[in-house]
């Protein structure tokens, strides 16, 4: 994930408290809490909730919108946004007991730090 105190995120940058008191800092390199404007063409622009964070030896963002899970392409949009382009990053559906909804409109995307993400051949996707 590219740095996130980046000057390219600084417009982004929220400072909530409970991030705060979590993680002992609003925003640096490792950890951003942000609202990012997504305008897809000919449509209403959306404000994106995106929390990123970095540790555990992976990289983890959730997106969210209050009334509604975002799209594949505005996941796709903050994929590309916060990611380098040679980054592989993955949602994961896990096992219905291992599975945690803390929000309903939220998704998820993943990056290990220490083993490659195995890709499919490209014919497949």
């Amino acid at each position: 994930m590219k740095p996130l105190d980046s000057v390219e995120f600084i417009p982004f940058l929220q400072r909530f408290e409970w991030a705060k008191q979590r993680l002992g800092v609003y925003n640096d390199k490792w950890n951003a809490c942000m609202m990012i404007p997504f305008k897809p063409d000919n449509k209403a622009a959306v404000m994106l909730r995106v929390i990123a964070a970095v540790g555990g030896d992976w990289d983890h963002v959730s997106v969210s919108l209050a009334y509604r899970t975002p799209t594949w392409e505005e996941l796709e949009f903050i994929k590309r946004l916060l990611f380098k382009p040679d980054e592989v990053a993955v949602q994961f559906h896990v096992p219905v007991d291992d599975h945690v909804n803390v929000h309903p409109y939220t998704l998820h995307l993943w990056r290990p730090h220490k083993q490659k993400i195995r890709l499919p051949p490209k014919i497949f996707v």
